[in-house]
């Protein structure tokens, strides 16, 4: 059973993925204010699966 959001979870990470060789590309090296801003990044995405999933789950219900 392929659950519905995998598709999804993948591109949130390619996006991540491509925020840290965005940093790593611009700046040469990654500083404090990158770091937090892919640590938001990173949360919110997962934060959106979580609802989401929460979301399918009572729609099944």
């Amino acid at each position: 059973m392929k659950h519905p959001y995998t598709k999804l979870l993948a591109n949130i990470i390619a996006y991540a993925a491509s925020i840290i060789l965005y940093a790593l590309n611009a700046g040469g090296s990654i500083n404090g204010l990158t770091i937090l801003s892919i640590t938001l990044a990173t949360i919110a995405s997962i934060n959106l699966v979580r609802a989401i999933t929460t979301i399918t789950e009572r729609k099944q219900q």
